[in-house]
């Protein structure tokens, strides 16, 4: 069984939340002005497919941002990854660099955060096919035959919709500063006390140097997010606070031009 469609009926959280509710087990498809992603439903849970360089991505991110793994234990970890396309949480446990537990949370974490950008994408299509697993590319099984399988852990649909909306409540609260991830931005020279404008978030604190640091006035938001290893909702709580606080502004166009 095939259901098919746009996001113009359904958005992405309910269509999710409708999968679950009629406990669906298969992938997900979504058609995005970034490519296609697959999304694998079993249950109530969902994660994404073996094959997906999307999640490998964000957990990068993760176990970058957390200094979870030793600089050369990554370093190769990266480096199989890049031949054979395998999970980069699978290569980093194969090779006996992280425990069970923290490598959980981390792919939980990445997993959340890469749900979080796919929600900010605009998704054009998508079509739910019943009992299949399917990687990006629509293959179900590895160029040596073994079939793709799905990330694990996944997360219950149930709490990752509630985190989802409560971040999107706050993205959308935040584009009141910081309209677009698609402008650049450049200090102003200004120091700007991001604890104390972040409400003392220690976390969120914590992550401002590397963004200020990727913060050149060439780069995006999204290339900042990519350069400094943080999430995007936590880049756009930084540089909201920056503006509010006048330690960077927005690049003219013609200066991005010049």
């Amino acid at each position: 069984m095939s259901i098919k469609g746009t996001l113009e009926t359904f958005n992405l959280r309910e269509l999710l939340q409708m999968l679950a509710f009629n406990q669906k087990v298969g992938t997900l498809v979504l058609e995005t002005s970034r490519g296609t992603h697959t999304v694998h439903v079993d249950k109530g849970r969902v994660s994404f497919v073996e094959g997906h360089t999307g999640a490998s991505e964000a957990l990068i991110r993760v176990l970058r941002r957390r200094r979870m793994m030793p600089q050369d234990r990554l370093d190769r970890a990266l480096k199989i990854h890049g031949v054979s396309g395998q999970y980069i949480g699978y290569i980093a446990r194969d090779l006996g660099a992280l425990e069970d537990e923290p490598l959980r949370e981390a792919i939980e974490a990445s997993i959340g955060e890469r749900f979080l950008r796919l929600q900010l994408t605009s998704i054009t299509r998508f079509e739910f096919a019943d009992g299949q697993v399917l990687a990006p590319d629509g293959t179900e099984k590895w160029p040596d035959g073994e079939p793709r399988k799905p990330i694990e852990p996944g997360l219950v649909v149930e709490g990752l919709l509630l985190d989802l909306t409560r971040k999107m409540d706050q993205w959308v609260e935040l584009t009141h500063v910081v309209p677009t991830t698609l402008e650049v931005y450049e200090g102003t020279g200004l120091s700007v006390d991001v604890a104390e404008m972040l409400e003392e978030d220690e976390a969120d604190a914590a992550m401002a140097d590397p963004v200020v640091g990727a913060i050149d006035g060439y780069r995006t938001l999204e290339q900042v997010v990519d350069a400094s290893d943080v999430d995007d909702l936590t880049v756009l709580q930084i540089v909201a606070a920056l503006v509010q606080g006048g330690g960077v502004r927005p690049v003219a166009t013609l200066d991005l031009l010049a």
